[in-house]
């Protein structure tokens, strides 16, 4: 949960920086420091190496379809928000 979190976080931030709402030092401290920290891919990977197999595929599918939902959602949110400031 927690990685998905932070994909919508990263999907927010990039998408505001790309459409001016959000500085680049905003972005650098925001992904690469906040979002990066706060996430973590080796918890995911023992998650899954202790996993049984049938489980394991089924928490790697079901991370990989929410956290790239979380950059989509969290994208749209940024673009919303600056249309409708516009």
């Amino acid at each position: 949960m927690v990685n998905v979190v932070g994909c919508f976080a990263l999907g927010y931030v990039l998408y505001a920086v790309r459409l001016g709402t959000v500085s680049e030092k905003t972005r650098v401290f925001t992904a690469t420091g906040f979002v990066s920290s706060f996430t973590t891919y080796s918890t995911f990977a023992v998650d899954v190496f202790v996993s049984r197999p049938g489980v394991a595929v089924v928490y790697i599918a079901a991370s990989y379809v929410s956290g790239f939902a979380a950059v989509a959602v969290g994208s749209g949110i940024a673009i919303y928000r600056t249309e409708g400031t516009a």
